[in-house]
Parts: structure tokens; sequence; C-alpha cells
């Protein structure tokens, strides 16, 4: 349902190292994020309708939320919040850390103070 969605939406997934990836992060905005249990970071606008298995074709995921990314390219916001991969409580805190430092991977800076973990299940 989520894959139709975003298609109707017009709204395709954003892989690091990609020109879609520096576009998204330069239009900046909100987004949702996820890493792949390779590594691979994807983001796209967060919108109604748009859920996180649309990163990776709903495959497993070692990180999601949502990020908000400012007009200079960098993520003043990042949490843990996804309502179809929440971590266990106590893998929360790495769940998180997986998609900062992804980001960091990517050449986008994340604030420190914008590092919001809301837990898990």
């Amino acid at each position: 349902m989520e894959m139709l969605e975003a298609e109707f939406s017009g709204v395709s997934p954003a892989t690091a190292g990609t020109g879609a990836f520096a576009e998204s992060v330069s239009a900046g905005g909100r987004h949702i994020w996820s890493v792949d249990v390779a590594g691979t970071l994807r983001i796209a606008p967060a919108m109604p309708g748009i859920k996180h298995p649309i990163l990776t074709e709903g495959r497993a995921v070692v990180g999601a939320g949502e990020a908000h990314i400012n007009e200079r390219g960098i993520v003043e916001y990042i949490n843990n919040h996804t309502g179809h991969y929440t971590p266990c409580q106590a893998c929360s805190e790495q769940f998180l850390m997986n998609g900062v430092r992804a980001f960091e991977r990517a050449g986008i800076p994340v604030l420190r103070r914008g590092i919001t973990n809301l837990g898990g299940k």
C-alpha cells in the first residue's frame, strides 16, 4: 500500500551519494530517513501517506526516523520516530545513532543538540 501511495504522490527515495540525494538535502525541510543493513542511507520528503518502508521497499533497516534539514544542508533535528520500524527500547539509541553516522558519512553535518531519542517499544 505504501509503495502505491508513494508512486501516486510522485515520491521516490533518494540514496546518499546520488544527485537526487544532493537535491533533497539542498531543498531542505522535513524528511523521513532509513539506513538499511548494508549501511545505505535513503531519504524522502515527509508527506502524508509517505511511510518508511518505501525507502527500502520494506526490507530490514538498522535505523529510521525523521530529520529536518535547514537551508544550509545541516540536519538541525533528527529522531528515531517510525511506526513500521520502531526499535526495541534497549536498542533505540543505537538505531538513532546509525542514522546520525550515515548522514555524517554522506557529508551532511548533524547538530548534536538536535539528536532526539524517542525510545522504542
